[in-house]
């Protein structure tokens, strides 16, 4: 179990992204002025109320919930989204193309290659820049992965009965669909877990819909919340059964890794984290360079 403290950039992070929020949905500077006097309030009332101890991932989801309530706009990257969506399927119906021709463990492996660097179509990272969809072909045919153990990962996809997918931004779930049916030729009953409500750029139920998520998954969950990650104590019952009576859990994305880490040992089941370390608090806890991509197995204890 680790333990991801609350490092100063992560409030600097906070302040920058949050102003990027308002600044999607908010276009009197007075107006926007004034709500990000109220972002700070609320900022500065949780770190000095809780400190360090409270993790990135709960910071941002009691801000971004905030953002939410004080500009009425349920969904601030909406548009965003359906661009992610639109641009995700061109480019996964040229994929699913070229992956028939591979046998069934080397579209696995591939698969595994491009679900891992779609987790760069990040929004929610200040000072990072996402690349374009198009980015993710080049980078699949040269990616260097750290904390890399394909065959392990392999053996456990052929192990398991279930695997449930953590799902986390909008524009890397085309190639969680594509990893999905990969694994679902080994037999395995695979689950995606999506959000109930908007979370930054990260897939809701809404767009789990228009991406058909339904027909390369066996099942797709929302989770009941909006949070950043899977907060056990606001997940939907079905959702707590699917974890526990999952073989493997997929964790993708920074917010997921940071969150999951902590409750590893009480969710008790083997997690493979897939992410690209975009700040220098994650690499740090993963020993790994700031964008490096990151294929790490924890195995239940």
């Amino acid at each position: 179990m680790l333990e991801l403290k609350l490092h100063s950039e992560c409030i600097a992070c906070q302040v920058q992204v949050r102003f990027k929020d308002l600044q999607r949905v908010i276009t009197d500077e007075s107006k926007r002025f004034s709500l990000m006097i109220k972002v700070l309030n609320l900022l500065m009332k949780e770190v000095e109320e809780r400190g360090r101890d409270i993790t990135p991932t709960h910071l941002g989801t009691k801000l971004f919930r905030f953002i939410k309530i004080v500009t009425g706009i349920s969904d601030p990257y909406e548009d965003e989204k359906r661009r992610e969506c639109i641009n995700g399927l061109k480019l996964y119906n040229v994929l699913n193309k070229e992956l028939k021709s591979l046998d069934v463990m080397s579209r696995v492996v591939k698969c595994i290659k491009l679900a891992l660097i779609g987790n760069a179509l990040d929004l929610g990272v200040a000072g990072y820049i996402p690349p374009n969809t198009q980015y993710i072909l080049k980078e699949s045919e040269v990616i260097k992965i750290r904390e890399c153990d394909i065959e392990l990962i392999l053996k456990m996809f052929k192990k398991a009965r279930i695997i449930s997918f953590i799902l986390d931004n909008t524009g890397e779930a085309v190639f969680d669909k594509l990893l999905s049916e990969s694994v679902r030729n080994l037999k395995t009953y695979t689950i995606a877990i999506v959000k109930s409500g908007a979370f930054q750029n990260d897939i809701t139920i809404k767009e789990a819909e228009y991406l058909e998520l339904s027909s390369s998954f066996d099942e797709v969950l929302e989770t009941g919340t909006d949070a950043a990650s899977i907060f056990l104590e606001e997940l939907t019952p079905r959702v707590k059964r699917a974890i526990n009576e999952s073989d493997v859990l997929i964790s993708k994305g920074m917010a997921n890794f940071e969150y999951l880490s902590e409750v590893d040992e009480v969710i008790n089941k083997p997690i493979i984290y897939m992410l690209k370390a975009k700040c220098r608090p994650v690499a740090k806890e993963l020993g790994v360079n700031v964008g490096d991509y990151v294929l790490r197995t924890k195995i239940k204890s």
